[in-house]
Formats: C-alpha cells, sequence, structure tokens
C-alpha cells in the first residue's frame, strides 16, 4: 500500500491508499502524474569568458545510465557566449542518447532550461532551439524533463562537467594563443578579426 496527497476537484488535500500492483501502476502513475525514474540522468555545462574579446567558450555534459557513466564529451569554440555553450551543452547530450529513450536533465543555466522547454521565447540562440525541439523528436525523446542545479553546489557530476568546461576553454586559449591582455574592451574588431584568420 501507498499513501498518496492529492488535491480533490475543489481543493481540498485527500489522502488515499492504493495498491500498486503491477495492473493498476500504469494507471495510477499517469492518473496522478507520479514522477517516474528516468532511462538517463543528464548533467551539462557551458562557460565562456564573456569579458574576453575573443569569447571563448566550452561546452560538456555527462549522461548516466544505471548510476555509471554512460557517455561524456565537451568541446571548446571561439567567438560565443555562455549561453549558447550552455545551449549547445544540452543539445549535444540529447544527441548522445538512444533513440525512444526518457531523460532528466541537469543544468545551472535558467536561461537555457526555460528557452529549450518553451516557458520563454528565444530571440535570440533560435537556431539551437529549433535544433534541440528536431533532434528530440527525431529521436523520438519521451518524457524529457529538466532540473536546475546552482552551479558550484558541490554535486558531484555538477562539478565534473564545470570542469570539462573549463579544461576546454583553457584548449581553446592555447590553440589560439590567446593574449593574456584579451579581457579589455579596447582592442578593435578589426584587430580581433584580423588575428582569428
Amino acid at each position: 500500500m501507498c499513501r498518496i496527497n492529492s488535491l480533490s476537484s475543489r481543493g481540498y488535500r485527500t489522502k488515499m491508499n492504493i495498491n500498486l500492483s503491477a495492473f493498476l501502476k500504469k494507471e495510477i502513475i499517469n492518473k496522478y502524474n507520479l514522477v517516474l525514474m528516468s532511462d538517463y540522468v543528464i548533467y551539462t555545462d557551458g562557460g565562456c569568458c564573456n569579458t574576453s574579446v575573443y569569447g571563448e567558450g566550452g561546452s560538456a555534459y555527462v549522461i548516466l545510465h544505471n548510476n555509471e557513466i554512460f557517455a561524456r564529451n565537451s568541446k571548446g569554440f571561439i567567438r560565443t557566449t555562455n549561453n549558447r555553450m550552455e545551449m549547445l551543452a544540452i543539445l549535444s547530450a540529447v544527441n548522445a542518447l538512444p533513440d525512444n529513450s526518457s531523460c532528466l536533465i541537469h543544468s545551472d543555466s535558467q536561461y537555457a532550461i526555460n528557452v529549450l522547454s518553451g516557458h520563454w521565447k528565444a530571440k535570440i540562440n533560435t537556431d539551437l532551439v529549433n535544433s534541440f525541439k528536431e533532434k528530440v523528436k527525431s529521436k523520438k525523446i519521451k518524457n524529457l524533463r529538466f532540473k536546475w542545479v546552482k552551479g558550484h553546489n558541490g554535486s558531484y557530476y555538477n562539478e565534473m562537467v564545470d570542469s570539462m568546461c573549463t579544461s576546454e576553454i583553457e584548449k581553446i586559449v592555447a590553440k589560439y594563443n590567446l593574449p593574456k591582455d584579451r579581457f579589455t574592451k579596447k582592442k578593435k574588431t578589426n584587430q580581433m578579426l584580423a588575428f582569428m584568420c
């Protein structure tokens, strides 16, 4: 027997005793919106040196299946933004999932969660939003849920993806031999573009 608290049609809190036999379990879950465990649990992070004139950034994800790492990846970029990196981490993780799977995505970006879940309308980064929607549809991802986590809160996998993201930014700095004075906004755009070409 399981005790479930719910609101009646009149708004009063009621308690019901329910026998969770295999036959009734699916109906009960659908009726009372009980939370199911997801096939895959995902942690994502994205970051960018927004004060740098080169906009170096990184994106990372870790996918867990049965409490073990199923997949992980990270990549660095240049001339990007923090929000793009956060969204790209989520998009890349979804792309790595098997078809017909369910997932719970942990992110410390309220922007990425709200835009990709459709709670906020995207004014920029619409390419990533459209790619995300197409990928979820083509892979037939079911029961995709988001969970906001506070950054740098000591969560093991959240800290892992943060570290992976930071490492990718450092690789970009080394790859392009970015100068130490890149955090000054005084450089002209033409000088930046000339350096990048």
